[in-house]
């Protein structure tokens, strides 16, 4: 999850710019564990605010069939990356967010239940 989002954020850089990734511990609401959340925040060119939620679905992507956006990595663009990723997270028992601040970058939080394990 954290390889694909840093390099999901490197492409929307092509000429450079900086990836912020966090880690922090939030405090338990009531009726709920702790939890972690992992931030991954770029400078890129942000998100249009048309995909914030179409952005998660399976098939998704803004690269053509096969480009690899002129990186150095040649991988296909399936669209599957997002998806995948809500999906890992979510059968943890977390939550993905997303916020976008077109065209000045975009944050994925990734919230995760912090499980302890008894003796």
């Amino acid at each position: 999850m954290l390889v694909n989002l840093v390099k999901n954020g490197a492409e929307a850089m092509p000429n450079g710019g900086s990836i912020h990734i966090s880690l922090s511990e939030l405090p338990a609401v009531e009726g709920a564990a702790n939890a972690l959340q992992l931030s991954i925040e770029d400078n890129g060119s942000g998100i249009p605010a048309e995909a914030l939620e179409t952005i998660f679905a399976s098939g998704y992507t803004t690269r053509a069939k096969g480009s690899a956006g002129g990186v150095s990595w040649a991988a296909s663009h399936r669209g599957l990356g997002l998806a995948i990723t809500r999906s890992i997270v979510e059968a943890a028992g977390g939550r993905v967010r997303l916020t976008s601040q077109a065209p000045a970058g975009a944050r994925f939080e990734i919230e995760l239940p912090v499980r302890t394990t008894r003796p």
